[in-house]
């Protein structure tokens, strides 16, 4: 019998189970897949997926014909395996009614080889709630903004998260970039000192551009004794040494400064006390601002 497990190949996935005798248990290994995503991406055309990336560095793509806003009901049956790619501990669930598990070829093999055969990966509320989460975020922001015309390449490449030069919003997302306050594209003083430094730390990491720029981002904004517009400076200058062109910067209300990605849809604030941190972008009445915004996780060497 073929294996049953739909878009993620069985290859895709180390041998075995993972001994987890529940979801709450599995939900508080630091690997689980909902947990320590910094950033996800909804593709914007098919084969529809939404793309997460870890804090260390980890990423994952997940079709969304295994993606479910409602729980399974009634008697199920759940196990875990990890995903070879990003070392994420994987939700597999099945419904004890499902005709999959009375397949009588099933019936000499092993029980782990039958699990792994026929219970196919999941995210919903309940396995995923974080995911799924973001998923209907993706999906409202994707409905708001229209279809971006952005350039998709492969999953890792900083164009997929907006900070690159093909990444161009359209519709309200430009309109709103171009309200905010441009700023040169050279930084002077203290913040030229400071990208040069952090920027040359980021370059030689093993690590694409994007996470490259994180770190940066993350560095700078542990430098001491230094002002937040300074510090906005070094992040834009490191920006355009790694080649990822900033969509504009703004700032707002209580001494935050605004950097925001290209496509709009993804910004760094640096806080009124110099703290750096990433999330998403809403736009309320053409004016953008930063969501639920977290604190960049270092990255894992």
């Amino acid at each position: 019998m073929a294996n049953t497990i739909p878009a993620m190949p069985p290859g895709q996935f180390e041998e075995g189970l993972l001994s987890f005798p529940s979801i709450a248990e599995a939900s508080r290994d630091a690997l689980y897949v909902d947990s320590g995503f910094i950033l996800d991406e909804l593709s914007d055309h098919a084969p529809w997926k939404l793309s997460l990336l870890y804090g260390d560095g980890g990423a994952l793509s997940i079709p969304l014909e295994v993606m479910f806003y409602e729980p399974l009901s009634g008697s199920k049956l759940t196990v875990f395996r990890r995903h070879k790619g990003s070392g994420r501990i994987i939700p597999c669930q099945i419904s004890q009614d499902d005709p999959s598990l009375r397949d009588s070829s099933l019936n000499k093999l092993p029980v782990d080889e039958v699990m792994r055969r026929i219970v196919p990966p999941r995210f919903d509320p309940v396995l995923t709630p974080s995911i799924t989460a973001a998923l209907n975020l993706e999906q409202n922001i994707f409905l708001t903004l229209g279809f971006l015309k952005v350039i998709q390449l492969q999953l890792l490449n900083p164009v997929l998260f907006g900070w690159a030069p093909g990444a161009a919003a359209d519709g309200a997302g430009s309109v709103a970039l171009r309200s905010l306050a441009r700023r040169g594209a050279v930084a002077a003083g203290d913040a030229t000192t400071l990208a040069a430094r952090v920027g040359s730390e980021v370059s030689s990491l093993p690590a694409n551009r994007f996470q490259q720029f994180l770190e940066a981002a993350r560095r700078i904004s542990m430098a001491g004794g230094v002002s937040p517009a300074v510090k906005a400076d070094a992040i834009e200058a490191v920006a355009q040494r790694l080649g990822l062109e900033v969509g504009g910067r703004s700032a707002m209300q209580g001494g935050r400064i605004l950097i925001v990605a290209k496509d709009a849809r993804t910004a760094l604030q640096v806080a009124a006390d110099g703290t750096v941190s990433f999330g998403r972008v809403t736009i309320n009445g053409g004016v953008l601002d930063i969501v639920d915004p977290v604190a960049i996780r270092a990255l894992k060497q």
